[in-house]
């Protein structure tokens, strides 16, 4: 009967992973729902942080019931001292603070007294939730001294858990990587003469590189080796700290990469010109797009069609068409009504001697392609 009851539960646990919608509702309905049956009031829900093994983002947490004064303790002293995240990435699946620490010795802890008792948390079950060697995100659900610690049984509870929402975790980050980068490309103004693209996340983590950037990285000196599958790795040069001096300038535009390493200078070199811009996306987190290497095809494009008699504003219009986009949101971002979209449209049709948007893109394949 207690066999059929855990199945039933893992069922309900992996019908409420399937009607999230992304990662952070995922962890908030995940984290109630634990919480629920293991009868837990308190937890925390973290993910990792990408590229950097066997460590968690503690900037980015859902929390349950855990009071923001102890958590920020936590994240900014005393997050080194937790034996849960001493023991990564040795650590079981699943553990209790007697599997890594007599509790005298953990009542003794300035880490457990200055950000655990203040909040009547005594004892704790924490998960890792890993892909393969990957660390993926980590959970831990608290109980109070005056409750029963956490028994084997519901250890082993967890660990069934674990791996369904593993699986859900990764196809969940794997997801939000898509969209953000959807959102970074959308983001971008289409008018910039670059090749190579590589966005970075608020952590200046890669999170996307487009084909021509990897060739142009991938021509540095650099070690293929430090390439990681899951989260797209940046080779060690050029470094990521070269960027933190421009973003800290708070704009985009053209920029130069100074560093005392000549490694990092000659790389630099080779990479010049690149533009870097900071995208805030709809969730209110920055993105840094580096662009690289200057593309003289869509220049000249704009050459040629001037020379064919359009204006820069018809200009404008034709690369906009040539995205998909209709003539009210090529009004929206030209700041310009749709009827003034539509008199430029004839005006392009009949200077280009085309019929419609279909032949007026083709018209502009054409072109770049014979200028580029």
């Amino acid at each position: 009967m207690t066999n059929i009851k855990n199945i039933t539960i893992i069922e309900n646990l992996s019908r409420t992973a399937l009607e999230c919608s992304d990662t952070d509702e995922f962890r908030k309905e995940i984290l109630r729902f634990l919480s629920g049956w293991f009868g837990c009031e308190q937890g925390i829900f973290l993910l990792a942080r990408p590229n950097c093994p066997d460590r968690f983002n503690l900037n980015s947490v859902v929390k349950l019931n855990i009071v923001e004064k102890y958590w920020r303790n936590f994240r900014e002293k005393y997050y080194k001292f937790s034996p849960f995240l001493k023991a990564l990435p040795f650590a079981k699946t699943v553990m209790t603070v007697d599997d890594l620490i007599p509790y005298k010795a953990y009542e003794n802890l300035e880490y457990y007294n200055e950000t655990l008792k203040p909040q009547s948390i005594h004892h704790e079950l924490a998960v890792q939730f890993r892909s393969g060697k990957i660390l993926l995100g980590g959970l831990a659900l608290y109980r109070s001294k005056n409750e029963r610690n956490f028994s084997s049984t519901e250890k082993s509870k967890m660990e069934q858990a674990a791996f369904y929402l593993s699986t859900a975790l990764e196809r969940f980050i794997l997801f939000d990587k898509v969209c953000k980068v959807q959102e970074i490309i959308n983001s971008i103004c289409t008018d910039l003469p670059y090749k190579g693209l590589i966005a970075l996340d608020d952590r200046l983590e890669p999170i996307y590189m487009n084909d021509e950037a990897r060739q142009l990285v991938s021509s540095l000196d650099t070690d293929e080796d430090n390439w990681q599958n899951y989260f797209i790795s940046l080779p060690n040069n050029p470094n990521r700290q070269c960027i933190k001096p421009v973003k800290a300038n708070g704009r985009g535009g053209d920029a130069g990469i100074k560093n005392n390493d000549s490694t990092a200078e000659k790389n630099a070199v080779e990479m010049a010109p690149f533009q870097l811009r900071v995208v805030r996306t709809s969730r209110g987190s920055e993105i840094s797009v580096i662009l690289l290497g200057q593309n003289e095809s869509k220049p000249n494009a704009c050459k040629k069609l001037a020379e064919l008699g359009l204006t820069k504003r018809e200009i404008e219009v034709v690369f906009l068409v040539s995205e998909g986009l209709k003539n009210s949101e090529i009004g929206q971002k030209l700041f310009i009504s749709e009827y003034t979209v539509e008199n430029h449209l004839r005006s392009i049709y009949e200077k280009l001697s085309v019929k419609n948007r279909t032949s007026l893109a083709c018209e502009l394949s054409r072109i770049t392609r014979t200028d580029h």
